[in-house]
């Protein structure tokens, strides 16, 4: 993407034209509010999380919880497909090397027979 991204024929009201930002100090910043129109704001607001300290041990434990049962599932869930992968590997194996067995023993009886 470009450096400048800025679309043709798209410009805000506070961007300059050109791109560059002015040089005089009082243009680049920002007015002063002088209009007292909202309620005073104490300088000091009271801390937030004073409400739910109690409730977040609690939702800790519970979140933690669950996230343990999830992962202990999906791993039985790895584990149990891996098992069976397994079990039908060794059973292919098995078919193959009784095949190989069986090739092997009519081979050594026509070997046998021809002697």
């Amino acid at each position: 993407m470009t450096t400048n991204q800025r679309r043709p024929g798209f410009r805000l009201p506070w961007t300059p034209e050109d791109g560059v930002q002015p040089e005089d100090p009082e243009v680049a910043e920002p007015a002063e509010e002088t209009a007292d129109d909202g309620p005073p704001v104490p300088e000091t607001a009271p801390p937030v999380g004073d409400v739910s300290t109690e409730a977040a041990p609690d939702f800790m434990r519970d979140l933690v919880a669950a996230m343990r049962k999830v992962a202990d599932e999906a791993r039985q869930a790895g584990v149990t497909d891996l098992r069976s992968r397994a079990d039908q590997q060794i059973i292919r194996l098995e078919a193959d090397a009784d095949q190989r067995r069986e090739e092997l023993r009519t081979r050594a009886e026509v070997d046998v027979a021809g002697v």
